[in-house]
């Protein structure tokens, strides 16, 4: 109706983070919990991952098959098209799970999809070194409770702010598998990917991306470490990490689509959601200028 071009994509997806019981995500996860439970007695077998992933692979088998309808009947069978599944990075059997069920899916044998029109999407979040996390060694060693690391975290930032900005850099981009270190989110990116091609989809890239640094709350009473954090991810350490996974992604993924939230209109400090890009219609602040700037190519 609205003359969207037959030559573009319409990607679809059946739903938004069906595996998240947090807030509102919860609405749509019990939903699809109950509609698993009920295709798991139907094709007598679990899924893999959590318990709502089977069903949710299932209906998005039947959206592919709805869709192909609607455009036959709107004469738009040319149209370019895919149906996307959402997972979660850090759980590969998410993937998994959504395929078996998608491969479950029997349907109207002429309206039914072939696998190779379904996408896998990941994250391309990075994190580690505002926050406690008890695993990674972005501050020189593993400690084993909170305290002793934010001890350690304030010590090197009264000492040289300049260096622990360095450091937090260095982690992020490096190949350790450390969680959510940049060689991390390329590991469990690859087993995704992997996960689709062997199933006969294809890999589609991130739906969401960038920071997702939240401060810890002990940390953020002191003004300076509110305004530190702020100040890093609108500088030249944020910028490197933000290029050094276009590489990355780039070079394996040529094809994949990135994304990059940019902390639109709003400090990401005071805010503590990295991932809340403020209105489309905000003007950059200085701090948002600033990086933009940064990545600019030459």
């Amino acid at each position: 109706a609205v003359g969207y071009p037959r030559d573009r994509f319409v990607y679809l997806e059946l739903g938004n983070e069906i595996w998240n019981w947090a807030a509102a995500f919860a609405w749509g996860t019990e939903w699809y919990w109950g509609l698993s439970r009920a295709v798991e007695k139907r094709t007598n077998r679990k899924y893999a991952g959590n318990s709502t992933r089977g069903g949710y692979g299932y209906f998005s088998g039947r959206l592919g098959e709805a869709f192909a309808k609607a455009l036959k009947k709107a004469g738009r069978e040319d149209q370019k098209w895919a149906i996307i599944i959402g997972t979660q990075t850090a759980w590969p059997d998410q993937t998994r799970g959504a395929l078996e069920g998608l491969a479950d899916y029997q349907g109207d044998p002429e309206f039914q999809q072939p696998m190779s029109r379904f996408g896998v999407a990941t994250t391309g979040y990075y994190s580690g070194g505002f926050r406690y996390g008890g695993t990674n060694t972005v501050l020189g060693d593993v400690f084993a409770e909170a305290g002793a690391w934010r001890a350690e975290w304030m010590r090197q930032f009264e000492e040289d702010r300049a260096a622990l900005a360095q450091r937090i850099a260095d982690h992020l981009v490096s190949d350790k598998k450390e969680r959510a270190t940049l060689g991390w989110v390329m590991a469990h990116t690859r087993d995704h990917a992997s996960m689709a091609e062997d199933a006969g989809a294809f890999y589609f890239g991130q739906y969401e991306g960038s920071s997702h640094e939240r401060l810890d709350k002990t940390l953020g009473q002191d003004e300076r470490v509110l305004a530190f954090i702020d100040e890093w991810h609108a500088g030249p350490h944020h910028a490197r990490v933000i290029k050094k996974q276009a590489e990355l992604m780039r070079a394996e993924f040529p094809d994949a689509i990135m994304s990059n939230y940019m902390h639109w209109g709003r400090h990401l400090a005071s805010d503590g959601s990295p991932w809340i890009e403020g209105y489309p219609w905000e003007e950059p602040g200085e701090a948002e200028q600033t990086l933009l700037d940064l990545l600019r190519p030459e």
